[in-house]
């Protein structure tokens, strides 16, 4: 496998599943830039003061509510610990029953509004006739009619005559349209 492939794979796995190692680069990258610090020398510097900058940082973002929902977190034996994880667990597991629940509802409308608009005698629907116009059926194009229907009026002009009637209506001045 190429070099550089091999890489890549294992930065995108540790974005997607970030290990102790992987949260811990992170949090270098977050000393470099936060305090201008290059990387390299990062690395070099006492764990515990960057976690601690890093940490500080976090529950200073957080929100007085927030605040107190981790301290009772990080205070939690590890009895309370299971039953509050079991409790999420059951809320997702009740959101995602619901949300499959409404998503099935929604699929039971559609297909009753689509039993609504077959006909009862369980004959699909014959689309109705377009309406019948007042020109010949049998006309093939490029052909000329013998007889016109009453309704249509040509009157043939000569090219030059054509031109001459277009630069006219152009050069006509247009009614200014009355504003209603």
């Amino acid at each position: 496998m190429n070099y550089y492939l091999a890489l890549r794979l294992q930065a995108l796995r540790a974005v997607l599943a970030p290990d102790e190692d992987a949260n811990l680069r992170s949090i270098f990258r977050w000393y470099s830039r936060t305090f201008h610090t290059p990387l390299h020398q990062v690395e070099e510097l006492p764990v515990e003061d960057i976690l601690t900058a890093f940490y500080e940082q976090s529950y200073e973002d957080l929100s007085e509510e927030d605040r107190k929902a981790e301290l009772d977190e990080l205070l939690e034996t590890p009895e309370e610990r299971k039953v509050r994880m079991r409790l999420k667990d059951e809320e997702r597991a009740e959101a995602f029953e619901f949300a499959r629940l409404s998503a099935e509802q929604e699929r039971r409308k559609e297909a009753k509004k689509l039993a609504d608009l077959k006909p009862e005698s369980g004959r699909p629907l014959i689309p109705q006739k377009p309406p019948e116009t007042s020109l010949p059926k049998n006309v093939v194009p490029g052909s000329a009619m013998k007889e016109l229907p009453p309704n249509i009026e040509m009157k043939f002009v000569s090219d030059d005559d054509f031109e001459a009637e277009l630069n006219a209506e152009a050069m006509m001045p247009r009614k200014p349209q009355s504003s209603k």
